[in-house]
């Protein structure tokens, strides 16, 4: 039976699940994430029960339980993918962060983790509102991942990076994988360049670059496939590139929370326990 989203079902849900997550044996993704992994995991659930019994209480309104559980649930799927969890075992996580960013009202965020989780669906159901952010990465992704084309003159690039960006706004919708190829290579080197992007850094999430690898994750999902990336570039946009995905929550697991729910396939009207 699906179960119609809300912020109270899918917080139900975020704890039901966490009791039985199991982190990665590796390898690790990111250094240090084995070692540190467990005793980031009991911080989580700590932190998670906690949660629960302020709900219990009464003491939280179900949609400040739900941003607090978002936030872990993000942290979450940061850790076991740096702790070597299987893809489809972290993308579960980041598909529920996408579900829960998209009860917050935040559309952007959401469909960042959505391309990441595997949860095309969601993608359709998201208000086609402007950027918030004025960077050209951020407002090439949106309009990628809403499938809106980027009025090229409404943006102005001011480096090497937001031309790779400009870039893709027409590889990737028109198939040109030698230049999809060609800007994620440099968007990498770039973000590369920037920090210490191969260390797990606990209770700091995500431990990858969101924007760049949801890119890189509509990029495969249209075909694409790397030419001349690095070893440490396809390393970097693994969370995008890599495969498998899960079998999506969306509409699979929740419905939304206007539609009746289904049973084996059915729709009916039965009040679900959940909702």
């Amino acid at each position: 039976m699906a179960i119609r989203l809300s912020p109270a079902s899918l917080t139900r849900y975020v704890l039901e699940q966490l009791e039985h997550v199991e982190l990665g044996s590796g390898p690790e993704r990111r250094l240090g994430a084995v070692a540190l992994g467990a005793n980031c995991l009991r911080m989580i659930r700590r932190d998670m029960r906690g949660i629960g019994r302020l709900i219990e209480a009464e003491r939280l309104t179900q949609t400040d339980a739900l941003s607090q559980v978002d936030d872990l649930t993000l942290e979450l799927a940061s850790l076991l993918y740096s702790s070597g969890a299987p893809h489809e075992v972290w993308r579960r996580w980041s598909g529920t962060y996408a579900l829960g960013t998209s009860l917050l009202r935040r559309a952007q965020e959401a469909a960042k983790f959505a391309a990441l989780g595997g949860e095309w669906a969601l993608l359709s159901t998201l208000p086609p509102e402007r950027a918030a952010s004025k960077r050209v990465s951020e407002r090439v992704v949106w309009a990628l991942l809403i499938q809106e084309s980027l009025d090229p003159t409404s943006v102005r690039a001011a480096d090497a990076e937001d031309d790779a960006w400009l870039s893709l706004a027409t590889s990737i919708p028109g198939g040109d994988h030698s230049a999809t190829d060609k800007a994620l290579k440099t968007i990498a080197q770039h973000w590369m360049a920037e920090g210490d992007w191969q260390t797990f850094h606990p209770r700091s999430a995500p431990d990858f670059e969101p924007s760049v690898c949801a890119a890189a994750a509509l990029a495969r999902r249209g075909g694409y496939r790397p030419e001349n990336l690095s070893v440490d570039e396809l390393q970097f946009l693994e969370p995008g590139l890599a495969e498998p995905e899960p079998t999506p929550l969306w509409p699979e697991v929740f419905v939304d929370s206007t539609q009746p729910e289904r049973a084996n396939g059915t729709v009916h009207n039965q009040r679900c326990h959940s909702s």
